[in-house]
């Protein structure tokens, strides 16, 4: 679209050169043989008009065949477009993954446990583990290797009972946190073990 734009604008500038050549070329503007200087004088203003008018037309013709947005042109570079996403989110306030996250993180009672959530679109699943050992300031080896088993996570409520299973059968004994919407998921999943 701005290629396209550019090549229009030059294209205005170029008619305006093509017609004062052509003006000169025909003759139009230029004195008589005897006119003297004051014939030569009214050469320079004619060709200037006739430039000028046709630059007029062209520019009229101009916003009529492409379409521009009403308050300037629309971005379209990969980072102002990821940059407004970015202040939108950041407008709207906190997400509800992470509001999940911070309440469980205040529910800690200081041992590690493993968060899992299902909120995929607004966060990783295996960062969000790290987060909550590192807001709870819980963080050990062990859950980290045992991290490596939530990537079925990253399908969502569709993993969920893979992430719990293979977390449970590397550690029986491990503390599992989840968001509130997916406490009976995880009382279903534990009673069906």
């Amino acid at each position: 679209m701005k290629l396209m734009l550019s090549l229009e604008l030059m294209a205005l500038v170029l008619a305006g050169v093509a017609v004062m050549h052509f003006v000169d070329a025909a003759g139009f503007g230029r004195p008589p043989a005897g006119a003297g200087r004051r014939g030569r004088r009214r050469k320079r203003p004619a060709l200037y008009a006739a430039s000028a008018a046709a630059m007029l037309a062209a520019s009229q013709a101009f916003g009529g065949l492409v379409h521009v947005p009403d308050a300037g042109l629309a971005a379209t570079a990969s980072g102002v477009l990821e940059k407004l996403s970015q202040d939108s989110i950041r407008e709207s306030g906190p997400s509800r993954s992470v509001l999940a996250l911070l309440n469980a993180v205040s529910r800690n009672t200081g041992e590690p446990a493993m968060y899992l959530t299902t909120s995929t679109t607004q966060m990783d699943p295996v960062l969000a583990q790290q987060w909550y050992s590192a807001l709870t300031q819980t963080y050990t080896e062990h859950n980290w290797k045992l991290s490596w088993r939530m990537f079925a996570l990253e399908e969502g409520v569709r993993g969920f009972d893979a992430a719990v299973n293979a977390i449970r059968a590397e550690d029986p004994d491990a503390l599992i946190v989840v968001d509130p919407w997916n406490e009976e998921l995880l009382a279903e999943v534990l009673a069906g073990r």
